[in-house]
This record gives structure tokens, C-alpha cells and sequence, in this order.
């Protein structure tokens, strides 16, 4: 099927949703707090990304921020 995915492709081409959970495991699974490039290095996206998905998690309140950091 052309929509098929390899559940081996690049961290880059991750949908949405793959990517939120990136993010989410990214941030449990440090004892620290993380900077927008922290998750962009993590995850394998752009900080932009990073960012609008860190910010849009706060909102939903899956994500604690301290000023920079998540």
C-alpha cells in the first residue's frame, strides 16, 4: 500500500503524533529539565518544531515549563 510507513524511517519524517511522543519520552526520561535544542537534539527535529510542540503540550498540560525549560 503506498501509505504504508517503515517503522524504521528518520526521526524527521515522524508524524504528528510520533513526534509528541518523542518529545514526552525525550523529557521523562532525564532527571534534568531540557532547552528547546536539548529536545531537537533528542527527538531529531527542527527547534522550531520542538518548540511549537513543547509549547502546545504546556497548553494541554502534558508538560511542565520553568522559564526556557521543560
Amino acid at each position: 500500500m503506498a501509505n504504508e510507513q517503515s517503522p524504521d524511517r528518520p526521526s524527521a519524517e515522524l508524524g504528528s503524533v510520533a513526534r509528541v511522543v518523542a518529545i514526552l519520552d525525550a523529557v521523562g526520561s532525564v532527571e534534568r529539565d531540557l532547552g528547546v535544542s536539548d529536545i531537537s537534539r533528542r527527538v531529531a527535529i527542527s527547534k522550531s518544531s520542538a518548540h511549537r510542540i513543547a509549547l502546545e503540550l504546556v497548553e494541554h498540560g502534558l508538560l511542565e515549563r520553568d522559564g526556557t525549560r521543560y
